[in-house]
């Protein structure tokens, strides 16, 4: 920290008596600063506060005050984590209070490559600094762009946690403009479905993942729903009719799934399984095991397309679309919003706009024509 006097020539500086010679007006200035430096001294020696000098200048120049539980940004962070490590398994899960443990190393990593230190506090915190983030990350972790915009909300969010405990006056990220990139929808075919639901495999572990994906692709249900889904989560109604009622572990929003017939079978398959008697209604490994074991699926089938978990869901909500169920059921099944599901994937279902736009004008409309041949692009 400097008080940004210089002196040109060090035979005019006195250091014993803090005089600059020739230069009243700086000599005054290093006098007061000095005379405030001793004052904070004094008052934090007697009330048994830190003494650390960078403290002391901050507090000197009135850039801080007495007060010791203003945390940094980085121990703003800490706190903010550790606030979420306390609702672990109340309202937080184990991987998001990873996650939220990863974005903080990044931030910390971060403001160290910056050489922003440890001590930059939320006060020094500039609306530029979310751009350099972005360049951080990008650049010295290869983070994708959208994950990298994942981690400026998390320190945006952290800021805004600063301002509730009134650490912070202002949030200088509030006004920046985070824009994902838009990336079309992965999802296997009804008859990448059909080669995966139809193949016999040598191995039981391969067949039990096959059984729980094939689940997934038509109820839509994420990997931590499937993990704790049990016999409670199963409704009959008044005509016999099997279906799901179960809230969304990562939103809460209450899904309500039908069971078709290739969901059927897979919880018959596994009625008499031991985990039955847990409550369960299936037997279902790690997130980890169960990726690696539908790799080796995808592998053993031919399939291009990555199979993992999260597919599942893609899938399933693709194959509501091209089949035909309505949008609002789709959210209500999927348990999202409209908004989502038209942004994220019925603008990449290109055959189902191209179907719908088609079957509105059939016949409507009557042009002669003096070609007969149908209009390709090749043609063009």
């Amino acid at each position: 920290m400097s008080t940004g006097i210089f002196v040109e020539n060090r035979k005019h500086w006195d250091s014993a008596t803090v005089c600059i010679a020739g230069n009243e007006s700086k000599t005054l200035l290093l006098r007061h600063l000095k005379t405030e430096i001793e004052a904070v001294y004094v008052e934090r020696f007697v009330t048994d506060r830190s003494l650390d000098p960078f403290i002391i200048l901050q507090v000197a120049a009135g850039l801080r005050t007495h007060d010791e539980n203003v945390p940094t940004v980085l121990e703003g962070v800490d706190k903010w984590v550790n606030q979420y490590r306390e609702r672990l398994h109340i309202d937080v899960t184990s991987s998001t209070l990873q996650t939220y443990v990863q974005y903080a190393d990044r931030i910390k990593e971060f403001l160290a490559y910056q050489g922003y230190g440890s001590r930059l506090t939320f006060d020094d915190v500039k609306p530029a600094m979310a751009a350099e983030l972005i360049l951080y990350l990008k650049k010295k972790r290869q983070y994708s762009h959208n994950y990298a915009i994942k981690i400026v909300q998390f320190l945006r969010s952290a800021i805004n946690y600063a301002i509730a405990y009134e650490w912070a006056d202002r949030n200088p990220l509030s006004a920046t403009r985070l824009r994902k990139e838009f990336r079309e929808i992965s999802a296997l075919t009804e008859a990448q479905v059909q080669r995966i639901i139809d193949a016999d495999f040598a191995s039981t572990a391969l067949e039990k993942a096959r059984d729980l994906f094939v689940f997934q692709c038509f109820t839509g249900l994420a990997y931590a729903d499937l993990r704790e889904l049990s016999i409670g989560n199963l409704i009959t109604t008044a005509d016999g009719q099997l279906y799901i009622e179960k809230p969304r572990k990562k939103t809460s929003v209450v899904q309500c799934i039908p069971l078709l017939e290739p969901a059927l079978a897979m919880l018959a398959k596994y009625q008499n399984d031991p985990c039955r008697k847990r409550g369960l209604l299936f037997p279902v490994p790690s997130n980890q095991k169960l990726n690696q074991y539908l790799k080796d699926i995808q592998d053993l089938l031919g399939i291009k397309e990555k199979i993992h978990t999260h597919l599942a869901r893609k899938t399933c909500t693709t194959l509501f679309i091209v089949n035909g169920v309505p949008q609002a059921t789709t959210c209500q099944v999927m348990g999202f919003s409209l908004q989502m599901m038209e942004k994220h994937y019925l603008s990449v279902r290109k055959d189902v706009i191209l179907s719908d736009v088609h079957k509105a004008f059939q016949g409507k409309f009557t042009v002669h024509r003096n070609d007969e041949k149908p209009l390709t692009s090749q043609a063009l």
